[in-house]
Formats: structure tokens, C-alpha cells, sequence
């Protein structure tokens, strides 16, 4: 089972969901993942950072890195991608200083 750490920034994006049926799809592939140690539809984006996709909705996608810990750092669909993952970055790169 691995450890994982959900950010604020996560936190907020799925509570700010108004597809109460897609939060509880994602909630449950986080769930599986945690119990399973494997993704799913994911791949790298570079820099250590992995984005985990979703075929349903607007193209959700939740964004990780896996540390000490799997550090759930966001959330997104695929209208916001490109910022998404610029913002993930910085994210990524604030939990590498941290200590887990």
C-alpha cells in the first residue's frame, strides 16, 4: 500500500467540482491506486512529474509525483492542461525540499 499526501491545491480543485459523479470516479481510481501502487491511464511529463488521465468529463487529469511519498499535488481537465502542468511543476518542486 503506498503513502500519499493530498495537497491543498488538490483538495480544493475536486471539492470545487460540480460533477459530484466524476469526484467520486476519481476518488476511487486515487483510492485504487493507494491500494494497488499502480496508476492507471498515467505517463510521465517530465521532470519526475506524472499525469494521471480520466476519460470521462472534460478530460479530468490529477497530477503526482512519487517521492518518499505519492504526493497528489492537483487537479485539472484538459481545457487547463498547459497551465495545469506549469503549476505542477512548481508544486513538484516545493515537495522535493520538503521532508516526508
Amino acid at each position: 500500500m503506498a503513502d500519499f499526501i493530498r495537497t491543498q491545491a488538490y483538495a480544493s480543485w475536486i471539492d470545487s467540482l460540480k460533477d459530484i459523479k466524476g469526484r467520486g470516479r476519481i476518488g476511487a481510481k486515487l483510492r485504487t491506486f493507494e491500494i494497488t501502487g499502480h496508476p492507471g491511464d498515467a505517463k510521465s511529463i517530465g521532470e519526475g512529474l506524472y499525469e494521471m488521465r480520466f476519460d470521462f468529463g472534460p478530460g479530468y487529469r490529477v497530477y503526482y509525483v512519487v517521492l518518499k511519498k505519492t504526493v497528489i499535488l492537483m487537479g485539472g481537465d484538459k481545457s487547463t492542461q498547459v497551465a495545469d502542468i506549469r503549476k505542477a511543476k512548481e508544486y513538484a518542486e516545493f515537495w522535493r525540499g520538503q521532508k516526508l
